[in-house]
């Protein structure tokens, strides 16, 4: 056998491994992927090497194993390993496909998570198979004898490559059509406004506004908000939600404010983890603009669908405040109410949150007002929490109690395991106005958890426990899961 035969073989054999190998891969991953959650629940530790799944990741990646779809990358194997003419033209004809996948990528998961290195290294890849496969002596090693008729098997293997190529830009079609017919929703979404806002200096707004630190921001809020409910600081969570609520006589309307946006624990792990990585996305204002504008991925547009069931008609804009951004979505509701959902970005710092408003009492300027006005608070500083408990007992002790509920409810957020913070916030709810029992009964239970002889909370648990079943109106504006 002359050195360039002895080249050709090694080389259709090499190739024919990769395919192969990734064929048996794509057999065995799934039946791994439950012996490991076999293992699992059997409290069997078993670790896989990086190494291993780095070489893995590389063979389904730059040698584009990825774009033969099962069960044709058997196929093609098998006709490889045997020299079936057939097989070379396989190969050639899913070479062609990649502007395919490189088309539905940039459809489903935007221009920016193509990765420059990896596409040259595919492109230099495809342009090299090509060129080995088109040499006349690979074409002789693969019986050059034989011609490829388009009605026959061989021809439907063929067909079936494109179609396979084609697949998911048939799904993303066939499920604009369906989204447009039941939900009326636009073919294409239409781009958030930008806007630039900055924060109001108005000689009155201290005389309507107060200054509060909640969670990881500082913000102005109307005088008669105050709080209606906090939860958070569970196990294995940093996740907290505070609910505010109109205490005046006009009853203007409702503030939720959460330190984490309710879509990230989505995309923490499994199926939204792999979502969030396909994008190339590195931070969750990206991550927001592709989920709202995004027009092709069915993903997506079925995640739009669940959290707007009725496809309720949302201004939505995107909204800068210097070094902050984030999204504005305000919709007016039939009841003369405005509501608005908000979400605001700085490195990875982040809040969201919704505020309803009457409009014969509030209008959209005072939501702006809000929003303006947010800052981000560096909570790492030391004694910050001691300092909010103690300002609160200032506040406390001249009957304060609204700004005596937000520094303990601070001090609180930043140490949940302090029985005294969490009691003297539930204290602070226990004074004066629309009272919440069921409210101040949740977090005394979370202090006699932590602390079962804390004798205060005993004493105000005994206190409020006749009036619960007093109240059988009362529920809850936050989900305790």
């Amino acid at each position: 056998m002359s050195d360039l035969n002895k080249k050709l073989t090694i080389g259709s054999f090499l190739y024919r491994a990769i395919i192969v190998l990734y064929a048996i891969f794509v057999i065995l991953a799934p039946i791994g992927t439950i012996l490991l959650k076999k293992s699992y629940f059997l409290n069997l530790h078993i670790n896989i090497p990086q190494p291993a799944i780095d070489w893995i990741t590389y063979l389904y990646r730059y040698p584009c194993s990825f774009l033969y779809a099962f069960p044709i990358n058997l196929i093609i194997g098998y006709g490889l390993l045997r020299r079936r003419f057939w097989a070379r033209y396989s190969v050639i004809a899913v070479m062609l496909t990649y502007p395919l996948y490189i088309l539905v990528q940039i459809m489903w998961w935007g221009l920016q998570s193509i990765q420059i290195q990896a596409t040259i290294i595919q492109i230099l890849f495809i342009f090299l198979t090509l060129l080995y496969f088109s040499k006349e002596e690979v074409s002789t090693l693969f019986g050059k004898a034989h011609k490829l008729k388009i009605i026959s098997w061989h021809g439907l293997l063929l067909g079936f490559i494109i179609l396979f190529a084609l697949i998911p830009i048939i799904i993303s079609l066939s499920f604009k059509v369906l989204v447009i017919y039941f939900s009326e929703e636009p073919f294409f979404q239409k781009k958030p406004e930008v806007i630039y806002l900055k924060e109001k200096l108005q000689e009155n707004l201290f005389e309507k506004y107060r200054k509060v630190e909640l969670l990881n921001i500082s913000f102005s809020i109307p005088k008669d908000f105050a709080i209606r409910e906090l939860g958070g600081g569970k196990e294995n969570s940093n996740a907290w939600v505070v609910f505010l609520q109109d205490k005046g006589t006009h009853k203007k309307g409702f503030i939720t404010l959460r330190n984490i946006n309710p879509f990230e624990t989505i995309f923490e792990t499994g199926f939204g983890a792999t979502f969030k990585k396909s994008t190339g996305l590195r931070n969750n204002f990206e991550l927001e603009k592709l989920l709202s504008t995004n027009d092709w991925n069915p993903v997506v547009g079925i995640m739009r669908a669940i959290a707007n069931p009725s496809n309720e008609p949302y201004n939505r804009r995107e909204i800068h405040i210097n070094d902050l951004k984030g999204f504005l979505s305000t919709r007016e509701c039939k009841n003369k109410h405005i509501h608005s959902e908000f979400s605001l970005y700085k490195n990875t710092a982040e809040v969201s949150g919704t505020i309803t408003i009457n409009k014969t009492d509030f209008n959209e300027e005072e939501i702006m007002t809000i929003l303006t006005s947010i800052e981000f608070l560096d909570t790492s500083k030391p004694n910050l929490a001691y300092n909010h408990y103690k300002k609160g007992l200032e506040f406390y002790n001249k009957e304060d109690f609204i700004e005596a509920q937000f520094e303990f409810a601070e001090a609180y957020y930043l140490s949940p395991d302090n029985p005294e913070y969490i009691y003297m916030f539930a204290e602070s709810l226990a004074q004066k106005g629309a009272i919440k029992y069921k409210e101040i009964k949740k977090h005394l239970d979370v202090v006699l958890k932590i602390a079962p002889e804390h004798k205060s909370a005993k004493l105000l648990l005994d206190e409020i426990e006749p009036k619960l079943t007093s109240v059988p109106g009362e529920s809850s504006d936050i989900n305790e899961e």
